[in-house]
């Protein structure tokens, strides 16, 4: 049976690479010991993150809702597999450091 969520995982997981290659690193692990659905919602969750990022904190309602939508299915879903919840903090911590990364990169000195 095809994994539906396989193609956009990929997309998103390209995405993620071009902000974050350390949380990217992360998700390649989350999708081959979780598979597809698992990363595509860990994925999703930090291109919310991005988008918030990027809008230089003008969240509108419907940034928040994806995030909290995201952050809920990726949670419902692995609630008996502390494992791979471990890894998704671990690839927000590789996106916090590479975002630090890019602000300090981009403040003039």
């Amino acid at each position: 049976m095809r994994d539906v969520y396989e193609p956009v995982y990929q997309s998103f997981a390209q995405e993620v690479h071009l902000y974050s290659p350390k949380a990217a690193v992360i998700l390649e692990r989350i999708h081959e010991e979780y598979r597809a659905q698992i990363a595509f919602y860990a994925a999703y969750v930090i291109l919310c993150l991005e988008m918030h990022s990027q809008n230089s904190g003008h969240r509108s309602s419907q940034d928040q809702t994806d995030l909290n939508f995201g952050a809920m299915q990726f949670f419902q879903i692995t609630k008996e597999k502390p494992e791979a919840r471990a890894l998704f903090k671990e690839a927000l911590q590789g996106y916090r450091i590479d975002c630090q990364r890019r602000f300090t990169a981009q403040t003039p000195h």
